[in-house]
């Protein structure tokens, strides 16, 4: 289906083609085509954006649909409405204008947060065809593609989109922003000595053709291509010429505008007057136009003498004419002026800048301003008008002469102690109308809007302002203690400014101390330099080997230490393992001597034995129980050994078993008649006397290998006892050695600051002398510090000291419902605006408020103010623009009233001679009341 009808309108784009230019909106928009007819609905896709969110759907064969409140991507239904033709460069455009019927399919994509129209800061990255560019916006992380035509690579650019698709968009460039030029443009420009600040690039000059004005320009030579243009800044302003005649940078060219922006302007190349490669230029070669401009270029001399003699050449690197004369030296022309017509030029220069000569479009003139406009002097148009793209020019002398006796007036009224009343609603003046009258304490104003009656009907304006005056009050109280806060911060600042200024001042002496320091000896600061690098370096030499030394000793130290720890450990083990030893020999003695007393016992029983048999005796060997029940009744016992012994005797025994020598014990058998009582104990006791003799030699050897193990240790405890003392006073000379190393370091680090801190010391005096030149405290006067304070306050401690006076309003309105509080803080907040700047007025009476004098400005706008000020008899100074009329007020000033720098100079003049005649008349008085 969709194709289909793409078909259809391929065809209608094929029959408009052949139609001629002239009648191709008539007749499709009269015929239309048999196919495609006006009202048949299409489904369409949104495939780009135009302005004022208009969908575009463009087809294959060049037509284009226009779908209004669409979205990119969106699949629509489209009801064609009407067919469009637009002709680009005599080549016809066919538009068909749908409505949206139906949204089939919203889009997934957007293609970025752009309208039409807005205007974006893109860095060109690639270079495109046909001198285009792609660049992205910059700090976008989604890198959305934006292409640009006329545009170089790698520059930023602020461009206005025109077209959005949907992973890109069209624009054109409208501010090329390049920070590497920006410097190098300023540099470049014509540097010419003897001009005024405001002509300092260019001079006009009328040809014969009065209608049009030349003007001389050289051309930088830092000046940037663009296309087929040569671009620099003119006067803070862009300013392109045409590259025509073979022009180059650096030539002196005479240019004619074609067109002028308030950004930029468009000059083209009438004749080049001098080409960069050619040496001296004589005048008398020049043509009288060309002579005219150079005479002006004459250092200290108004007129212009002995031409043919002197020599003008151009200079690249200053970009400005030099003047010699040749052989003979001509005399100075003294200045001829006076001081006053000095000073007239300056006001009147001040005048131009603050366009205070523009009037209004010359269909608005008022008859009666014709003797405040500039008049043509010569030619047809003698006596009439001057016009200036359809605008009257005031005289400035007229101007400056009214201006003059109204402030000498006004300064009257204010030393008589009159008030003085503000008007002006206009937004050029508004708020410098309401500064004015704060800052001159004893004026009222009117800045938003003239209500009828303000004047005439007092009674009923005192009513309104009654209910605001308490509001009025809190707010004077919040002003109050910000004013306080806002000067504590201002007070500060210029502290820190007049710290900044004796800082300069002190680097001006240092300076020229320096200079005369380089003027005795020039090569005072190689010298120092040398010598204190020469230090450096021996000292950087010492600190290598110092380093080494320590890196060696530091190493040896190591070494040592591990070595010591090893001897620690072997004899912390030796002693663990004398210990031990001490332990077991103890023992062995304790138990050698414990056998030993066993063994005596053991061979006198034996001897008793023995005895007892070869007396011819029976012995008789009998039990523990039964030998106890004999023990009472005879006494022809061998007694019975104590516990320790019996003790000692069981252990014998088990020792015999261990070296499997059991002995047998049988009962002894007497042939006496009386027999020997003895207990069966000390009977196998007996036989085991044999291997105690044998575990006796056997403990002596053992306890003599064990006091030989430890005499072995004691002298290897005692050999790395002494090893250890060694090592250990090697150690504690190696410390010694690394701490001097350390010391030694630690004084060559100090030394080596203070020369880094030398050579810092250097290079800064090194900076300064080269910065000498650009510092300038002399000329910076008071005043201009204090303006600059000023701004400062003004940008960024202003905004930040804001209050929300809203909670005013909300604390009078707590009771009251919010419709009720809402519609009271409007009304409120209305008065305020209009009344606000006539409370204090509240006080007068009627004969008071006659006795102000009124400053008007806009006549035009403010005829309500007028005519109640000439019924009240009140005294007004209006200024008058060219559709005023003069008659309506008894002192006026003829400037242009839609201007705010304009207003700012003439309320800035009124309001020093206001406050210099209040000043006058406090002091007077003072002097009086003495």
């Amino acid at each position: 289906m969709q194709i289909n009808q793409k078909r259809k309108v391929n065809k209608l784009s094929m029959k408009t083609q052949q139609i001629p230019n002239q009648f191709i909106v008539k007749k499709i928009v009269n015929t239309g085509s048999p196919k495609v007819k006006l009202g048949q609905t299409f489904t369409l896709k949104i495939n780009a954006l135009g302005p004022k969110k208009m969908g575009l759907v463009e087809l294959n064969n060049g037509l284009t649909v226009l779908v209004p409140n669409t979205k990119l991507g969106d699949l629509v239904k489209v009801k064609l409405e009407k067919i469009l033709a637009t002709k680009n460069n005599q080549t016809p455009k066919i538009m068909i204008l749908g409505t949206l019927v139906q949204l089939i399919q919203k889009s997934s994509k957007s293609a970025q947060n752009l309208e039409v129209g807005q205007i974006v800061t893109v860095t060109i990255k690639k270079k495109g065809p046909k001198n285009s560019g792609l660049g992205n916006i910059v700090n976008d992380p989604n890198d959305f593609p934006i292409i640009v035509p006329n545009v170089k690579a790698v520059e930023t650019v602020q461009v206005k989109i025109t077209k959005i698709k949907l992973n890109y968009a069209f624009g054109l460039p409208v501010f090329v922003q390049n920070t590497n030029t920006d410097a190098s443009l300023e540099k470049s420009s014509l540097v010419l000595e003897n001009f005024q600040k405001t002509k300092a690039f260019l001079t006009s000059l009328e040809t014969s053709d009065k209608k049009k004005k030349l003007y001389h320009v050289v051309l930088p030579l830092a000046a940037s291509n663009y296309n087929s243009f040569f671009t620099f800044k003119l006067n803070g302003n862009l300013l392109f010429v045409k590259k025509s005649l073979g022009v180059e940078l650096g030539d002196h060219i005479l240019i004619k505008f074609l067109r002028i922006r308030e950004k930029f302007s468009i000059a083209q190349v009438v004749k080049i007057l001098q080409k960069t490669k050619s040496s001296p230029v004589w005048l008398n070669s020049m043509q009288p136009s060309d002579k005219n401009f150079f005479k002006s270029l004459c250092v200290n001399t108004k007129t212009f003498e002995g031409a043919d003699k002197k020599l003008l050449v151009f200079n690249k690197k200053n970009l400005s004419f030099s003047i010699f004369r040749k052989q003979e030296k001509y005399q100075k022309i003294a200045k001829t002026k006076s001081q006053q017509q000095k000073k007239v030029k300056t006001i009147l220069k001040k005048m131009i800048h603050s366009s205070m000569h523009y009037g209004e479009r010359a269909i608005r003139c008022n008859a009666n301003m014709r003797s405040y406009i500039w008049l043509r002097k010569k030619g047809k148009n003698k006596n009439r008008p001057l016009l200036k793209r359809g605008r009257h020019i005031i005289n400035l002398f007229k101007t400056y002469k009214s201006l003059k006796k109204s402030l000498l007036q006004l300064s009257k009224y204010a030393a008589n102690g009159q008030t003085f009343l503000f008007v002006g609603t206009k937004k050029s003046a508004s708020s410098l109308v309401a500064r004015t009258a704060v800052l001159s304490q004893t004026s009222f104003f009117v800045n938003s809007r003239w209500l009828g009656g303000m004047l005439t009907n007092w009674k009923t304006i005192l009513k309104s302002i009654s209910q605001i005056k308490p509001i009025l009050k809190e707010k004077q109280k919040v002003i109050q203690n910000l004013l306080f806060s806002r000067q504590r911060i201002k007070d500060r600042l210029l502290g820190k400014v007049n710290n900044l200024r004796k800082k300069s001042r002190k680097l001006m002496i240092k300076g020229k101390k320096l200079i005369f320091q380089l003027q005795q000896n020039p090569n005072n600061f190689i010298e120092t330099n040398q010598l204190i690098l020469k230090q450096k370096n021996l000292i950087l030499l010492q600190n290598k080997n110092y380093i080494a030394k320590y890196s060696l000793i530091s190493m040896k130290e190591q070494k040592i230490l591990l070595i010591m720890n090893s001897l620690k450990l072997s004899l912390n083990d030796l002693q663990l393992q004398k210990k031990y030893l001490k332990n077991q020999i103890l023992n062995a003695k304790k138990e050698l001597s414990e056998f030993k007393q066993l063994f005596l016992i053991g061979q006198e029983l034996a001897k008793l034995k023995n005895s007892v048999l070869d007396s011819g005796k029976a012995i008789w060997s009998v039990s523990y129980e039964k030998f106890s029940q004999f023990n009472n009744s005879t006494n022809k016992l061998v007694p019975n050994p104590s516990v320790e012994i019996l003790n000692q005797i069981i252990n014998i025994y088990y020792k015999k078993l261990n070296f499997n020598n059991v002995f047998n014990t049988n009962e002894s058998k007497s042939t006496s008649t009386q027999p020997v009582l003895l207990s069966k104990l000390l009977d196998k006791f007996l036989a085991y006397l044999p291997f105690m003799k044998k575990y006796l030699i056997l403990s002596y050897t053992r306890l003599n290998k064990k006091e030989k193990n430890l005499r072995q240790l004691n002298n290897s405890i005692n050999f790395l006892i002494q090893n250890y003392k060694a090592f250990q006073s090697k150690a504690f000379i190696y410390k010694s050695a690394l701490q001097t190393i350390s010391s030694k370091l630690l004084v060559h680090q100090k030394v080596l600051r203070n020369l880094k801190l030398k050579l810092k010391a250097m290079s800064s005096e090194q900076r300064l002398l080269k910065f000498l030149p650009k510092l300038r405290y002399v000329p910076t006067t008071k005043a201009k510090m204090y303006q600059r304070v000023e701004l400062l306050m003004k940008k960024f401690v202003d905004p930040k000291m804001s209050y929300v006076i809203d909670q005013i309003y909300d604390q009078k309105l707590k009771s009251t419902s919010k419709k009720m509080a809402a519609a009271r803080k409007q009304k409120w907040q209305r008065l305020e605006k209009y009344f606000g700047g006539v409370t204090q007025m509240s006080r007068m009476n009627t004969k008071q408020i006659s006795n102000n004098v009124a400053i008007i400005i806009g006549q035009q706008e403010e005829m309500n103010a007028v005519r109640e000020c000439q019924k009240l008899g009140i005294k007004m100074f209006t200024v008058v623009d060219t559709n005023c009329n003069p008659q309506f007020s008894d002192h006026i000033i003829p400037a242009n009233d839609d201007s705010g720098t304009s207003m700012e100079y003439i309320l800035g003049q009124m309001l020093t001679y206001i406050r210099l005649a209040q000043k006058l008349k406090r002091k007077i008085s003072f002097v009086t009341y003495k």
